[in-house]
C-alpha cells in the first residue's frame, strides 16, 4: 500500500511537470510559426 502510494505520487508529479513542459513547447512552437508569417506579411 505504501509503495503504491509513493509510485502514484511520483507519477502525479511527473505528469504535472510533463504537462508544463508540453504547454511551454506548444507556445514556443506557435511563436516560431508566427515569426516567419509576420516577416512574409511585411
Amino acid at each position: 500500500m505504501i509503495i503504491a502510494f509513493i509510485v502514484s505520487d511520483c507519477l502525479r508529479q511527473f505528469s504535472v511537470v510533463a504537462l508544463n513542459v508540453y504547454c511551454r513547447n506548444i507556445t514556443f512552437f506557435d511563436m516560431l510559426k508566427k515569426q516567419p508569417l509576420d516577416q512574409q506579411n511585411r
